[in-house]
């Protein structure tokens, strides 16, 4: 029996449907396997998709129970894979992925690409403020850096989002090597089989 690897390193993760699919491997294979695609199967379809989240998630809620930190930290994380799965279903249209590949570059594709996975990135951070401190501190982080700084765009908000922005950049050209590479080993593989 070969055990899972380890959890990702969670600083260069901008897309919390990739924390959930490399943090904890095992229970991700267990809901994706007996919840998930059962759930999904045979259409894959958007609305079967939010269901067998909801169902998934149901079932993270009642491992931990229904307080209000952890509620909040579901609904945070549904609301953040959901707009993933929501930009995932816009893209995966061959109008506008054929649109996109004739207008815009992949390098300013990946430009535009980085700003948006800060939103995803946002509902994800305070999602485990919440599950990590409880309701008190959540609810502190979202006063002094949603109400205090966001809203009003102050300087530490222009700072965030500015450091969200090269963050997510390196998060993107760090799995782009990691596929290059893996592709590479896969390669190599093959021609040692010949």
């Amino acid at each position: 029996m070969e055990p899972q690897p380890g959890p990702i390193c969670i600083s260069r993760v901008m897309l919390f449907s990739k924390v959930w699919r490399e943090f904890d491997r095992g229970l991700y294979q267990f809901f994706k396997n007996y919840i998930f695609v059962p759930i999904c199967e045979p259409t894959f379809s958007l609305g079967r998709k939010v269901t067998g989240v909801m169902v998934s998630y149901s079932f993270v809620l009642l491992w931990h129970g229904f307080y209000h930190h952890n509620i909040v930290w579901i609904v945070l994380n549904i609301i953040a894979l959901l707009l993933e799965m929501s930009a995932k279903s816009l893209y995966a249209m061959e109008s506008f992925r054929n649109w996109r590949e004739r207008t815009i570059s992949d390098v300013n594709f990946r430009r535009i690409l980085a700003p948006l996975h800060i939103v995803p990135f946002a509902f994800g951070l305070y999602s485990n403020i919440y599950f990590l401190g409880g309701s008190e501190v959540g609810a502190l982080f979202v006063k002094k850096i949603w109400e205090e700084e966001t809203v009003p765009i102050r300087w530490p908000f222009i700072l965030l989002i500015t450091l969200g922005y090269f963050n997510s950049h390196m998060c993107i050209e760090v799995d782009r090597q990691l596929q290059l590479r893996k592709k590479r080993e896969i390669e190599e593989a093959a021609r040692k089989k010949e």
